[in-house]
């Protein structure tokens, strides 16, 4: 595999749109992708930004993602990649090196990753408030080098456009009274809808899925801000990374509803358990209307 191949500043698409890619080095991998569409100069969908984290460990990985950057790279977008901690200092320096003169890739290692250890979560947590900082993107997407988009840049694009705001999470309900399909022994419902549970990080009711999620700029920025100290407690239950953010996003996405609706009344149960945990700290806000359930 060619990692020197050069690239040009400007690459013409197969809807006859204009791809930017700047200083970035296509490789022969995504010549053979012309027929890929992006979005045309001036559409809705060509300002839409995003934001890839992409954690990398090994040359597979690392081959892997340059796979998915011949893709959907483009300048007005923005990549940090972690490199876990354990690899080979060389191979961290090649990493870093290739893309150093690539401005909006941008190369850290600061974690050694277990996999279904807490350690991912520090990671991802890691490249989200480094993702935040920079902001001025719509939606970041997790992504580890083993992944390829199954859909062309134009239909992420259009996806995101037509749903401004939205996280998009894979994640299913881990019911209390169901010792065999989960190890959460300390885990139990305190009333009878299980709207109000106990033994679990934060007390709050647990979803669990993919850590591969798509999560809004505000969403990430909340994450960034929670206090994950509880989760380390819970590290032998679970992998927490197929946990924490899909318990978080519920009761965050249901507040913000709230919050919108200024001075309202809004009968909502978004996660399908009644009111959202109460963080008050967090949430509080001078004008929350009247919540009740349905």
């Amino acid at each position: 595999r060619d990692l020197t191949a050069t690239g040009s500043a400007r690459v013409y698409a197969n809807n006859g749109s204009e791809r930017d890619v700047g200083h970035y080095k296509i490789s022969h991998f995504g010549k053979l992708h012309g027929a890929v569409s992006y979005p045309a100069v001036g559409s809705p969908e060509d300002k839409v930004r995003l934001a890839y984290v992409i954690m990398i460990h090994d040359a597979m990985t690392l081959l892997g993602m340059q796979e998915t950057l011949d893709i959907v790279y483009e300048t007005k977008h923005l990549f940090v990649v972690h490199v876990d901690a354990d690899t080979p200092r060389n191979f961290v320096d090649f990493v870093t090196q290739y893309y150093e003169d690539v401005s909006n890739i941008h190369v850290l290692s600061n974690v050694s990753v277990q996999w279904g250890a807490s350690s991912i979560m520090t990671a991802e947590r890691l490249l989200y408030k480094y993702a935040v900082d920079i902001g001025g993107w719509d939606l970041c997407i997790t992504l580890c080098g083993n992944a390829f988009p199954v859909k062309s840049p134009l239909q992420i694009a259009r996806l995101v456009a037509q749903n401004k705001g939205l996280t998009f999470s894979d994640a299913r309900r881990v019911d209390p009274f169901d010792r065999e399909q989960n190890r959460w022994e300390g885990y139990e419902c305190l009333d009878k809808r299980c709207r109000k549970v106990h033994g679990s990080p934060d007390d709050l009711p647990l979803f669990k899925g993919s850590q591969w999620m798509a999560l809004s700029l505000d969403f990430t920025r909340y994450l960034v801000d929670y206090s994950v100290s509880d989760w380390y407690n819970h590290s032998v239950e679970c992998c927490i990374d197929e946990y924490y953010k899909q318990v978080l996003v519920c009761p965050y996405d249901l507040v913000q509803l709230v919050l919108q609706a200024q001075n309202t009344t809004l009968r909502a149960d978004v996660c399908r358990l009644g009111m959202a945990p109460e963080r008050s700290s967090e949430f509080a806000h001078s004008q929350r209307p009247t919540v009740s359930n349905v």
